[in-house]
């Protein structure tokens, strides 16, 4: 689904697409809120949510999506968090991979997290305060901060986090769509532990607040309900 091109009268890319029970954009737009088809209703969470009560709840969350990214909706992903963790979730339309051209290395093929947040940055306009965004490609990923790590499934700058999908897909024939969503899933409820609750990555391996996650296998170890942390 393309949202198409979503400006709001100051030049800036922020007109949200809400996921609520009416779907409209977000207030800040400029005219009238316009129903925005496509996008689930909110269901009344079936539980308690998944975050542990020391989470802060620090702001709300935002996710972009790169075009080219077709493993999985922008709609799955907000709509996760919000029924799942009970978090105020926006979407932005998506966004053209032709806005990492200038920081693309074409010999290792990857973009410099760093970088590239700051060029999306730009594309979108200041983030709102109180905002935390969560940008998805399928672009690999390197960290410039640390030039010994080949590769990153994800990073941060700020108030913005960049997640890669594209290691998440190996074994390249052999991975599932239910796997792949896991997988995404737990990177960015990573992010959100970080950001949005505050808490610190001291957890054991099934945590999702774990110490680190160096490879695939780091990442399937994870448990999406076990968010234990040392006190």
């Amino acid at each position: 689904m393309s949202y198409g091109p979503a400006m709001s009268a100051s030049g800036s890319r922020w007109c949200l697409l809400s996921l609520g029970l009416a779907v409209s954009v977000a207030a800040g737009c400029g005219g009238s809120p316009r129903k925005v088809e496509g996008l689930p209703t909110a269901r009344a969470p079936s539980g308690p949510p998944a975050f542990p009560s020391t989470c802060a709840r620090k702001g709300r969350a935002t996710f972009v999506m790169g075009q080219s990214v077709d493993a999985i909706s922008i709609e799955e992903v907000a709509s996760h968090f919000r029924d799942v963790y009970h978090v105020d979730v926006d979407v932005l339309p998506s966004f053209p991979e032709s806005v990492f051209e200038g920081v693309f290395d074409p010999v290792e093929k990857q973009v410099l997290v760093e970088a590239a947040l700051r060029a999306l940055v730009g594309h979108l306009g200041p983030i709102p305060t109180g905002t935390w965004l969560f940008a998805v490609t399928d672009l690999d990923l390197r960290i410039e901060s640390r030039p010994d790590w080949g590769w990153a499934f994800a990073g941060r700058v700020g108030n913005a986090s960049l997640i890669s999908i594209e290691r998440m897909r190996e074994p390249v024939g052999e991975i599932t769509p239910a796997q792949l969503h896991a997988r995404i899933f737990k990177l960015i409820a990573r992010q959100l532990g970080d950001v949005y609750c505050g808490l610190p990555r001291t957890g054991p391996d099934s945590s999702v607040m774990r110490r680190e996650i160096l490879s695939l296998d780091d990442l399937d170890a994870i448990d999406e309900s076990d968010w234990r942390v040392k006190e």
